[in-house]
């Protein structure tokens, strides 16, 4: 048996891609994942662009091969004409090799946690995300998702409820339910809403998670976030904003922040600790005007981190 391996790097915002790409032309190989230290990482495009990872997708070699491939490159192309990956190398290999971090073994994210297919991985100072290519963002692997991870991780509590504004692939929404609190997941998007309640299905929170399309009250007037349809629209549910949340956890962009702020205030629940919002989803450039635009609503800043370029938010009310 052979295979054909497609070698090719990556941007951590690229793997978000790269999942979401393959879920659409319905390709699921098998996928190893190498993160390049700081001794190894390599400039492979120029002295200032340096790679996160190496990414190599593995098809079995047949008579199908040579049409999978071709969708493949041809899906791929506007991922490096932005930058986001490298050109792919082909070449043909005996055997899948077992070591490195091999998707479908399992990539570690923040301290508690690790993503894989199988929870069946015997990691027992991890607590395993069982998860699958799809559609909707949220790998795991794009900085904003990794920097809310470990925002949740320091700040929310077992015994709170809050909302999933944006919830993407289900990621997030998982890991708050793990941690024992009450999730309402929602985005305005079916295609991630139906991903999210796949994840939640998956690994087994259906009784801590409610997964519904929609958004915080006027972030359903806003259209498609990221700019394309919203299938079902007729259906999207509006959240009233009515301090009903310990805590909001939202991955989303600079500007629905901005245009938010004045919501997430007036939705979360007073407490004598505060409620929780967490923000992400923007880069440096940004951060300034999200930052404002929350103090402003009365909202106080209390934690923040940096990846790269992009920025992590924690706000308290109720102080």
């Amino acid at each position: 048996m052979s295979w054909i391996e497609l070698g090719l790097d990556a941007t951590g915002e690229g793997i978000d891609w790269v999942y979401s790409l393959l879920a659409k032309i319905g390709c699921d190989p098998e996928i190893r994942i190498d993160k390049y230290s700081s001794a190894n990482l390599t400039n492979l495009t120029s002295s200032t662009e340096q790679w996160e990872f190496h990414i190599c997708l593995y098809l079995l070699w047949d008579i199908q091969v040579n049409s999978q491939i071709q969708a493949i490159e041809n899906s791929f192309h506007s991922l490096q004409r932005t930058g986001l990956i490298t050109e792919i190398r082909e070449k043909l290999v005996e055997q899948i090799p077992v070591a490195g971090n091999m998707w479908g073994h399992v990539h570690e994210i923040g301290e508690k946690f690790a993503i894989a297919k199988s929870q069946d991985i015997g990691l027992c100072d991890r607590i395993i995300i069982k998860t699958r290519p799809s559609l909707a963002f949220g790998s795991g692997f794009h900085p904003a998702t990794i920097l809310t991870l470990q925002l949740i991780e320091r700040h929310i509590q077992a015994g709170m409820s809050g909302l999933d504004l944006g919830c993407g692939s289900g990621i997030l929404s998982v890991v708050l339910a793990k941690l024992g609190t009450q999730v309402f997941a929602v985005d305005n998007d079916a295609i991630a809403t139906q991903a999210t309640r796949e994840m939640v299905v998956d690994n087994n929170v259906e009784t801590q998670v409610r997964v519904e399309q929609g958004s915080l009250g006027s972030g359903s007037d806003l259209g498609h976030w990221l700019g394309g349809d919203i299938h079902g629209g007729e259906d999207l549910t509006v959240i009233p904003a009515t301090a009903n949340f310990d805590f909001i956890v939202a991955n989303i962009l600079g500007r629905i922040h901005i245009q938010l702020a004045s919501e997430y205030q007036q939705a979360l629940r007073p407490s004598p600790s505060g409620g929780i919002l967490i923000t992400a989803g923007f880069n440096q450039d940004m951060a300034h005007e999200v930052e404002s635009a929350l103090s402003q609503q009365g909202l106080r800043l209390i934690d923040s981190i940096y990846l790269d370029e992009w920025v992590g938010f924690v706000h308290q009310c109720g102080f």
